[in-house]
């Protein structure tokens, strides 16, 4: 089964650190458990964003709370987390935790859609352990995708 997630993080491909640190969390997804593929796409600027979501079907996205407005390059951050909750299931990401991402967070956090909040320090973490991640994604997914794991018994016939 694959799981396509898309990474909306204006510090992925500036040179920051956070592209590897992603890379060895979805890697150590992968690893955990090999019937699972996780297809990571990145987003590479606000205007991108909102085309991939429109275009594409994603399962599970992560956010950054906190996107700069070069990046976003006109692209209003409330009307991007409201398409993404429209489309996925989501998980919002941030090194940066003020009182102005805090009245954000809580707002989008009080929309739908978004499953937890995950500061980066925690989030890089889970390259060690990625199991919680894993469970976090495929369950959202799965509820997204309105997949029914009941298992039905039929009594003996004897």
């Amino acid at each position: 089964m694959e799981i396509r997630i898309l990474v909306i993080d204006d510090e992925v491909l500036i040179g920051d650190l956070r592209f590897d640190s992603y890379e060895r969390v979805f890697g150590a997804l992968n690893a955990y458990n090999p019937a699972m593929k996780f297809a990571v796409i990145y987003a590479e600027s606000g205007p991108l964003a909102l085309g991939q979501l429109r275009a594409q079907k994603f399962d599970f996205v992560i956010v950054d709370a906190v996107l700069d407005e070069a990046w976003m390059e006109g692209v209003a951050h409330s009307a991007l987390l409201e398409l993404v909750a429209k489309n996925a299931p989501f998980a919002l990401v941030t090194s940066r935790f003020d009182e102005s991402s805090r009245i954000q967070v809580s707002h989008v956090m009080s929309t739908g859609g978004c499953q937890c909040f995950i500061s980066w320090n925690e989030f890089s973490k889970f390259a060690d352990h990625p199991g919680a991640l894993f469970s976090l994604i495929v369950a959202s997914a799965d509820r997204s995708k309105n997949l029914d794991y009941t298992v039905k018994v039929a009594p003996d016939e004897e």
